[in-house]
């Protein structure tokens, strides 16, 4: 029997956006970019909260 064929565009693996303002290093356009700790202490805090939630209505207790 052969192997399930598995799809790249698979609507779970879809690389989701992170909606978080980059800076840039330097001035020009090659140059890194980087996310103020701040700002990503705020997103991870929603996505853990998000998360949150969604555990416990799959587990009924809310």
């Amino acid at each position: 029997m052969a192997a399930p064929c598995r799809r790249r565009d698979h609507p779970y693996r879809r690389p989701r956006p992170l909606h978080l303002p980059l800076v840039r290093m330097e001035a020009s356009q090659k140059c890194a970019k980087g996310v103020h700790i701040d700002d990503l202490a705020e997103y991870l805090d929603k996505r853990r909260a998000a998360a949150v939630k969604e555990c416990l209505q799959l587990q009924g207790l809310r």
